[in-house]
């Protein structure tokens, strides 16, 4: 039960160039516009699948990029998804199927503003169906979770212009929606990450705004059918925090996220016993912005992935800070160029490897490339890296959603006449409201969404 600070001095850090012993392996993947993977996902065939955005695949602004790759971050396939706005991913979860799903947003294939956006993949990355999930606001989803059957999904939603809910639904595995619900505080709030726990439940991390303009970060575990088994608010009276992501090491919950004060980014590592009791937090400070991404396991020891403006950088490297199981500094090694580099996702496979995913922006345009890099193993000092871009197989072309469905919002609706006297009340999506209003007499009606939106709706004969 302890809270510690550290000040991680620069002696503590081998900036990785220095060290010529092993090359560490570094790829680029995409075309000749920015591109950027997100997240990733092992397949159960030990490929790699990451996701994320592409420019290079145009069908209109940003499409949707996944990239299967194996072990040795050796190209198996890239393929893009797009419509003719914005698409862009955010998350891929499989199921216990084969199958995986591709979450982020879209203001294409008949969004209404920004629309959260699932793409269905079979094994071999091909499409199986695609939904878009809003109502007449801006909705983004961010992150998903596999759990008994059905696929949680988590991002957050602009009920009005000023602010944003933390906001949830669950589709089974054919693209039908079971539930919708909104969590968090009044004014700005947003999803940071869901994960599926050993014991079977989910854990939720978000992020609100408080009374005070500051940000905490609230934690909450449910069980399989989403009743509340334990909360734990993560907040500080001096800083603003923000939650990133959320691992589970030998029935332990680590969390990460960002502190905030004077402009200056340090971090937070939080430690939660399954039940829900505080563990340790311990506090990262440098003299430039630095924060953790994830905690990842590897034999005894913890791998804290992390971004960082200093130690020499030429911007922002990525990288990995090497811990003994109770903490104690091994070894690190940094990564980038003289633009700013990003990790935003790492795993473990199944075969032990340390595995990272994000944007490299040091090309000479700094245009950003999707980025895997592998830490070879746990002894990471010496360290060097050289580029490699790997364009074997990322398509030049356009690869374009041949069907699409739009699920509309799922809520309370309210029937008006024109001269604005209230008819009628009903629950249940826009397309099943209009279903029963079509037995009405002939007329001009206004449905009215619980937030807010409105819809003229003509019926006629």
């Amino acid at each position: 039960m302890r809270k510690l600070l550290l000040s991680i001095a620069l002696f503590l850090i081998v900036w990785c160039s220095l060290g010529q012993q092993t090359v560490l392996p570094f790829k680029t993947f995409g075309g000749e516009q920015p591109d950027l993977f997100t997240h990733m996902v092992e397949m159960d065939n030990a490929e790699i699948w990451a996701i994320g955005a592409s420019g290079s695949n145009l069908q209109g602004n940003s499409d949707v990029w996944l990239q299967r790759t194996n072990e040795a971050l050796d190209c198996i396939e890239s393929k893009t998804f797009g419509s003719s706005g914005v698409d862009r991913a955010e998350c891929i979860v499989k199921d216990d199927l084969g199958n995986a799903y591709i979450i982020g947003y879209t203001n294409g294939y008949g969004a209404q503003e920004y629309d959260a956006l699932v793409i269905k993949v079979n094994s071999e990355g091909d499409e199986v169906w695609v939904k878009t999930i809003g109502a007449n606001d801006w909705d983004f989803a961010t992150c998903g979770a596999w759990i008994n059957g059905k696929l949680v999904v988590g991002g957050y939603s602009y009920l009005n212009a000023a602010s944003s809910s933390v906001w949830t639904f669950e589709l089974d595995e054919d693209g039908t929606v079971l539930s919708e619900s909104l969590m968090g505080a009044i004014g700005d709030a947003w999803m940071n990450d869901i994960m599926t726990t050993e014991d079977g439940n989910l854990l939720y991390m978000y992020t609100q705004r408080t009374a005070a303009d500051f940000s905490e970060v609230l934690i909450k575990k449910v069980d399989n059918v989403g009743n509340e088994l334990w909360t734990y608010l993560q907040n500080d009276d001096t800083h603003s925090m923000q939650g990133l992501g959320i691992s589970e090491i030998d029935g332990v919950y680590y969390f990460t996220g960002k502190r905030d004060l004077n402009d200056l980014t340090s971090t937070f590592v939080l430690r939660l016993s399954g039940e829900g009791d505080f563990v340790e937090e311990l506090i990262y400070e440098q003299t430039n912005d630095f924060y953790v991404m994830k905690v990842l396991p590897i034999n005894d020891s913890r791998i804290f992935v992390m971004n960082t403006f200093t130690f020499g950088a030429g911007g922002c490297d990525g990288g990995y800070l090497v811990f003994s199981q109770y903490f104690g500094f091994l070894n690190s090694v940094t990564f980038g160029g003289t633009s700013n580099d990003f990790l935003h996702d790492a795993m473990v496979t199944s075969s032990g490897k340390v595995i990272s995913c994000g944007e490299y922006n040091s090309y000479s345009d700094q245009l950003p490339q999707g980025m895997l890099v592998i830490l070879p193993e746990v002894n990471a000092e010496g360290y060097s890296y050289q580029t490699v871009n790997d364009q074997s197989c990322f398509i030049v072309g356009v690869q374009e959603m041949v069907s699409t469905a739009l699920i509309d919002f799922l809520g309370n609706w309210h029937i008006y006449d024109l001269s604005g006297r209230k008819l009628a009340q009903y629950y249940g999506s826009e397309k099943q409201v209009k279903e029963e209003l079509n037995q009405w007499p002939p007329g001009l009606y206004l449905m009215q969404a619980e937030n807010g939106g409105a819809i003229k709706y003509l019926i006629g004969h």
